[in-house]
């Protein structure tokens, strides 16, 4: 489910789980296991050992090898940002020109919609 999920947030569903080797991994899988990491309620260093115990839950999102530990670390960074940039262009896509105001990334209630996101 989370890799289904993860391939329907992701623009290229074909390109390859691990197009870079070990290294690169790809947008969907690094969203797919950031899901299956919170589903599974685990830390970031039980979350790579569980995938290393299991070669079957590997083999559904097409990885012969589970990601550092880290990696998880800085794939939930980059996406918490991700959806607060897409979060706030939504609210300014919204907001218009109509007067009403949107909060840009300062916090801040402006009159016209920001270009920035």
């Amino acid at each position: 489910m989370c890799r289904d999920l993860a391939k329907q947030h992701v623009d290229d569903l074909d390109v390859p789980a691990a197009p870079d080797g070990a290294d690169g991994y790809a947008e969907w899988v690094q969203i797919a296991l950031i899901l299956y990491r919170v589903e599974l309620e685990k830390s970031l260093r039980e979350t790579e050992g569980y995938l290393s115990e299991i070669p079957g839950v590997l083999a559904v999102f097409d990885l012969d090898e589970a990601p550092h530990y880290s990696s998880f670390y800085w794939w939930e960074q980059d996406y918490r940002m991700l959806e607060l940039h897409r979060l706030l262009r939504r609210s300014a896509e919204q907001a218009g020109w109509s007067g009403e105001a949107a909060i840009d990334a300062g916090g801040l209630q402006r009159d016209q919609t920001s270009y920035h996101y």
